[in-house]
């Protein structure tokens, strides 16, 4: 009912768009119809998340051994799995290429927080321009698998995959 055509694209892959693609997203559908919010989570749950990510698609090493190339920062190896994540996850360099191309008026970048579970809703709603509570949490869940779930995970892809797919 809103009298104005509203679209929302989300994807954390929007996270990977280089300055080049979010130029041709700006010359396909124009400045004055893009607005993007970046969420921001806190790397305390970032990181354990994407490493059950790397697992549930076949990784299958520890999180230690995941997590050390990571801690030696976004200036690691060009297509090397830590340049990836942090090229995904250097919240400021990716709010600068998203502000670069579309002017900073169009980036706003949103930080969750656990005490304020409805944030994330009430700031789309304002970038949206819609009424309050118009968004809300539906049923699903996107939880974490637990310890021994991912260890499972772990153990079923090293048990059926040859040892020179290794990840």
């Amino acid at each position: 009912g809103h009298p104005e055509d509203r679209l929302i694209l989300s994807s954390e892959w929007f996270d990977d768009c280089s300055t080049e693609m979010i130029t041709t997203l700006r010359e396909s559908w124009g400045v004055d119809r893009l607005r993007v919010m970046i969420t921001v989570r806190s790397l305390e749950r970032v990181l354990p998340s994407a490493w059950q990510q790397a697992v549930k698609t076949g990784a299958r090493y520890t999180y230690e051994d995941w997590l050390a190339p990571l801690m030696q920062g976004p200036e690691s190896a060009p297509g090397k799995r830590a340049h990836r994540f942090w090229y995904r996850h250097d919240t400021a360099a990716l709010v600068q290429r998203w502000a670069q191309v579309l002017g900073v008026q169009n980036v706003v970048a949103v930080v969750t927080d656990e005490r304020e579970p409805d944030l994330l809703f009430r700031r789309t709603e304002d970038l949206l321009g819609v009424p309050e509570a118009t968004i809300s949490a539906g049923p699903a869940s996107n939880r974490s698998l637990t310890l021994p779930e991912i260890a499972a995970v772990r153990a079923m892809y090293q048990a059926v995959l040859p040892a020179d797919t290794a990840r």
